[in-house]
């Protein structure tokens, strides 16, 4: 489960304005990613070492930058700038600003543009392919690794759309968004977390119109995260099919993308894309060695994701269904003068216990257990602490009885009456009972209701 964390800053702000530690990795990679001010009062990006382990990981950065710059000089990709701090311990890159690939990519989808999206999906690849005999190569060059600033984009950000996009007036205080983004694979084997963008997330709600896809080719396209760096050629197209793999995994709302379209503009047999994706768990078990993602937790323990959103409609109407109501005849039949609602009867999702008081003069109580269909298990009924025999002698309901004290009730209307002209009576009398309730759809109800005759 996650959930917002706020902190109450009273006095001078922080210097850190985001902090993320990534330590759900082997030791070797365990890191700490920071937003942070700097003296000139600029915002930067610095990642540090957790352990000694990390140490030759966080330098290697330095040289990633290098390498990649190298190969993709002359190209149509930036790489973001890194260098080592005095500490020896930890990189310091650029905080750059602009839109995600990933988020282009989305609006595409969302606004059903799939041209437009094939057509930035071709740019991507062209981009990528530059120099791919080299022997280096951005393992995790996914989407929201490659950050885009349309060529329009610095004249076009007005302070009016600025001001609908953030709520206030367009100034150095405004507040920032920042990016994060989560590659999870099959069968939920990883939460590998890639790191920060390490930019202030622009929408394209923020531009005075939708950047173009002229704009967007023509502008400037950064690496922004090359973390996992290796010294050895990769194939463009190993590297675009990990990229929409995980842009895929990562949200169902992307399942309307043709992937079959995207495997064939690369060329790649489905014995290729096996061996891709087996490559890609081999990539997460490096990187978390010995540690468990939670993903990995989560089926270590068995438990299915649950989705909120996906099922709290069911109870919705529960204030509604899940009302007890009580009727008492005293020889003259129910009626809704005579009866009253029971408050807090419910103790569990499923189960009902009541304490009830009935005059002397109650020849039969009524419960309605629930206002929708339902099964009932009466679980203990007694009267001034007597157990009452659960049968047709005492037990009159309008649903159809499983066996003694279990009953399928096929109406919104349930009811189960207790003859107290058959017990015991005084002039003061307590009724106890608890039932298991499970609310039914109707036609399982009256399926249930229909098969009763033929099992008893």
């Amino acid at each position: 489960m996650f959930s917002n964390s706020y902190v109450a800053v009273i006095g001078d702000d922080f210097d850190i304005k985001y902090a993320k530690y990534s330590n759900d990795r082997s030791p070797e990679y365990e890191i700490r990613t920071e937003i942070c001010i700097d003296t000139d009062g600029k915002k930067i990006v610095k990642k540090h070492a957790l352990s000694n382990e990390a140490v030759d990981h966080i330098r290697s950065m330095e040289t990633a930058y290098n390498d990649l710059m190298q190969r993709f000089e002359g190209g149509k990709l930036e790489v973001n700038k890194c260098s080592l701090c005095e500490d020896g311990k930890s990189a310091q890159f650029e905080y750059v600003e602009g839109i995600t690939l990933e988020e282009i990519l989305d609006g595409c989808l969302e606004r059903n543009q799939i041209d437009k999206f094939h057509a930035l999906f071709n740019e991507y690849l062209e981009r990528i392919s530059y120099h791919e005999e080299m022997p280096v190569a951005d393992y995790d060059l996914i989407f929201s690794n490659i950050l885009i600033t349309p060529e329009e984009a610095a004249d076009e950000v007005t302070d009016k759309a600025a001001e609908e996009v953030f709520g206030e007036p367009v100034g150095n205080d405004v507040e920032d968004t920042f990016k994060e983004t989560s590659v999870e694979v099959a069968n939920g084997v990883s939460g590998e977390t890639v790191e920060e963008t390490f930019v202030e997330t622009v929408s394209e709600d923020s531009y005075s119109d939708e950047p173009s896809l002229k704009a967007i080719k023509n502008g400037v396209w950064t690496i922004i995260d090359y973390e996992w760096t290796f010294g050895k050629p990769v194939s463009s197209k190993e590297t675009a099919f990990r990229a929409v793999y995980c842009y895929v995994l990562e949200n169902e709302k992307r399942n309307k993308l043709n992937l079959d379209a995207v495997i064939d503009t690369l060329g790649i047999t489905e014995r290729e894309a096996e061996e891709f994706r087996e490559q890609e768990m081999g990539f997460q078990e490096f990187v978390t060695g010995k540690h468990k993602s939670m993903a990995q937790m989560r089926d270590a323990i068995g438990y299915k994701i649950m989705e909120p959103l996906k099922w709290v409609h069911k109870f919705d109407d529960s204030s509604k269904k899940e009302r007890i109501q009580i009727y008492e005849d005293r020889g003259k039949g129910y009626c809704e003068e005579d009866s009253y609602f029971v408050r807090d009867a419910y103790e569990g999702e499923n189960l009902i216990r009541l304490k009830l008081e009935a005059d002397g003069d109650v020849n039969m109580l009524r419960i309605d257990p629930a206002m929708d269909y339902c099964v009932v298990r009466v679980k203990e009924l007694t009267f001034n602490g007597e157990a009452v025999e659960l049968g047709k002698k005492n037990i009159i309901t309008n649903g159809k009885s499983l066996k003694d004290g279990s009953y399928v009730f096929a109406t919104e209307d349930p009811n189960i009456n207790i003859r107290l002209s058959n017990l015991d009576r005084m002039g003061k009398n307590e009724i106890v009972a608890e039932m298991e309730i499970v609310r039914v759809p109707e036609e399982i109800a009256k399926d249930m209701a229909g098969a009763v005759k033929k099992i008893w």
